[in-house]
């Protein structure tokens, strides 16, 4: 594989599975120095062991036990790579709390939780790693928004409205923060564990279920891998997208020119009896 971040360091924020971690390898795998945070210390580790692997490098990564809302701990992980490496180049905020239901079911809690991690994590993730970044000769970041971002979504309003802020705050930061080129990406629905898993807990319904469901959405009719995700962001880290700034590139098998990506799972009988369910009570 081409070696086009030789050198460089990269710190991935709640990067231990799913997408944060298939952009991790292949960071290391094309020659980068990488260091994945996380709130599990034995899932972050584990990640960390599938890194090293794939890129056959000893030394090339690193994780700390971090927890993006807190911008102390986002401190202690810059530190970790200035540490190990001595220097920053690429910033990818991966993290994301995701709770579904409507607004008459969110507490105040979950307003906490989700923007917490999806909208003041990334900011102070920001915040902390931008004056390193500076000093890098190709400085980038990247934050993982969500195509829920860029549309309503029945019993996602908490969620959307927390990516679609990513969308607007990315946009803003490559103005305020030129020449480090500040992009995001809006993944849709992409057949991780961590998603699968979660998607399953919201309807009610097998992973296996929701993913044929919601690839039906799609125009390539099919879910897509982190690994697919991970080829994007590299690339807007990478020298090829020296120009572009500013911009959030949808990642989603043609979702968003079907349509309504999520009609065939909102409409199957069971989520539509478990909505009724959780109404009545």
């Amino acid at each position: 594989m081409d070696k086009r971040f030789e050198g460089y360091a990269v710190l991935l924020t709640g990067a231990t599975d799913g997408i944060g971690k298939a952009t991790a390898k292949r960071f290391a795998m094309e020659g980068a120095n990488v260091c994945i945070t996380g709130r599990r210390e034995e899932v972050g580790k584990k990640a960390l062991a599938e890194i090293i692997e794939a890129a056959g490098r000893d030394d090339c990564a690193i994780y700390v036990t971090a927890d993006i809302k807190n911008m102390e701990d986002t401190q202690k992980a810059l530190d970790a790579v200035l540490e190990k490496w001595g220097h920053l180049d690429v910033l990818v905020n991966c993290g994301a709390k995701q709770v579904g239901g409507t607004i008459l079911e969110m507490n105040p809690e979950d307003y906490d939780e989700v923007l917490g991690t999806n909208v003041k994590g990334f900011g102070l993730a920001c915040r902390v790693c931008i004056p390193e970044l500076y000093k890098s000769s190709y400085p980038s970041i990247i934050n993982v928004a969500s195509v829920n971002g860029n549309m309503g979504v029945a019993a996602r309003t908490l969620y959307g409205a927390s990516k679609a802020a990513v969308i607007l705050m990315s946009k803003a930061m490559a103005q305020d923060f030129a020449p480090i080129r500040i992009n995001s990406i809006s993944p849709g629905f992409t057949g991780s564990e961590a998603m699968l898993t979660n998607m399953s807990r919201i309807t009610g319904i097998s992973p296996e279920e929701c993913a044929h469901l919601t690839a039906a959405g799609t125009a390539l009719r099919r879910m897509a891998t982190p690994d697919e995700q991970a080829s994007v962001i590299a690339f807007l880290a990478s020298k090829d997208a020296s120009y572009i700034t500013g911009e959030n590139i949808v990642v989603d098998g043609g979702a968003l020119c079907v349509g309504r990506y999520d009609v065939a799972l909102e409409s199957d009988p069971r989520v539509l009896a478990a909505k009724a369910k959780s109404k009545r009570n």
